[in-house]
């Protein structure tokens, strides 16, 4: 990368005009409407940060490293109003000749960043850049451009360490993992890793994702079961996958106990009501008592039925027409058909699911093993089994949750009655 490059990148991803002037980047933020602020550059600081960088190397999308240094992205995951956000945090690490920090963005690893996202317009506009950009230019009597970038950046900071010793990536890696604990368990700072651009992405789809322009939003002509707003409240407001996970989960399984009974009680009506049925006949009732005990078991007392036959019978309930799924992942994401269709889920093990199949039942069958599967591997530790990793694993939860949100969705209409 050079300094043309990082002059397009700006061009690319600000609203700002560049000119070169005696050895100076003169940077013109236009943060409104017939409002500017200029920010100057020296270019040889340009490019000493440049050199710094194009001997860095990358690992994991968003770690750089060399022998003895190396810095990574993490982001601040909280709400908490009198949390300090800027305040920085640094260790000597005398007898392991270690130096650990966790503060803003290094320059270079903001240019570096810049490119990083350059094709990724919709984590700009996550950042709100604009109201970002008018603050800074307004509020905060500051000229440094690159100030001006970690602002942007606010909730991510680089945890960087260096080494007097030659280290590879890995240990690197262990020792970043370390000081992330040390600081999150000491001052109640939640530091997660940033690993990839998708989250924020879908976040973006999710929000664009509106059914009517706000001048046409009528009044309210149904009424929804309480507990399943709360579920769904919590699900889009969570900041974690997990959470919306879950949250949407619940949604679904809040019908379990009744469309299960529902389907027993048929099976037992069909079965009595068929012409070659007789009471007297002591093998029809064993056939009758065989075939509720296969649905039905005993576990110290308690009535116990199949979760995953009960989520099954729940798809089938609410949502009758499959294709309006189908429909609305299309809308949000066409490929994720594809990625469900071809690809199972790793750490659950959860089915693929051909939403173009001709066979229903075995789109239900497969839809409700893919989501029972990952609901388990997240809830569940154990070490023998198949399980979701907090963060190592995100990536792929993430795609599961478009899918999850159109069911609970779904079911929460056709659940609900007509507003009299």
């Amino acid at each position: 990368m050079n300094i043309d490059d990082f002059i397009e990148t700006l061009h690319n991803l600000l609203p700002v005009s560049v000119t070169k002037n005696v050895g100076k980047l003169i940077i013109q933020i236009n943060y409104s409407e017939g409002k500017s602020k200029n920010f100057q550059i020296e270019e040889h600081f340009i490019n000493e940060n440049l050199n710094k960088l194009n001997c860095l190397n990358e690992f994991e999308g968003f770690i750089l490293y060399s022998s003895n240094y190396c810095e990574k992205l993490v982001r601040i995951e909280s709400s908490i109003p009198i949390l300090r956000l800027d305040k920085d945090y640094e260790i000597y690490d005398i007898p392991n000749k270690l130096f650990y920090q966790c503060s803003a963005l290094s320059t270079e690893y903001l240019i570096f960043l810049l490119n990083k996202v350059l094709n990724f317009e919709s984590f700009f506009d996550a950042l709100n850049v604009n109201f970002r950009l008018r603050r800074f230019c307004l509020d905060i009597e500051n000229d440094d451009f690159f100030d001006l970038l970690r602002f942007i950046f606010h909730r991510f900071r680089t945890i960087k360490i260096k080494s007097e010793k030659n280290l590879q990536i890995e240990k690197f890696n262990d020792l970043i993992n370390s000081f992330k604990f040390h600081i999150s368990y000491n001052f109640n700072l939640p530091l997660v890793d940033f690993k990839y651009l998708d989250e924020i992405q879908n976040i973006r789809r999710l929000i664009r994702l509106k059914r009517v322009k706000e001048e046409d939003l009528e009044p309210p002509k149904r009424l929804y079961i309480p507990d399943l707003i709360y579920y769904y409240q919590m699900g889009l407001s969570a900041a974690h996958p997990i959470l919306k996970f879950i949250s949407y989960y619940n949604i679904i399984e809040y019908f379990y106990e009744k469309v299960f009974n529902e389907d027993l009680i048929y099976s037992v009506r069909d079965k009595i009501t068929l012409p070659d049925f007789s009471y007297k006949n002591d093998r029809d009732l064993q056939d009758l008592i065989n075939n509720i005990k296969n649905k039905v078991k005993l576990k110290e007392g308690r009535e116990i039925f199949s979760d995953i036959t009960a989520l099954k019978l729940t798809l089938m309930k609410y949502i009758p027409d499959l294709d309006i799924i189908k429909k609305q992942i299309m809308e949000y994401q066409e490929n994720l058909l594809e990625e469900y269709k071809n690809n199972v889920v790793s750490f659950s093990n959860g089915k693929k699911v051909d939403f173009y199949s001709k066979d229903q039942s075995e789109i239900y069958k497969s839809l409700a093993h893919r989501i029972y599967n990952t609901r388990n591997s997240i809830i569940h530790s154990k070490e023998q089994k198949k399980r979701y990793t907090p963060f190592h694993d995100e990536k792929e939860l993430i795609k599961e949750i478009p899918l999850i949100r159109f069911i609970a969705e779904t079911i929460i209409l056709n659940s609900s009655k007509e507003l009299i």
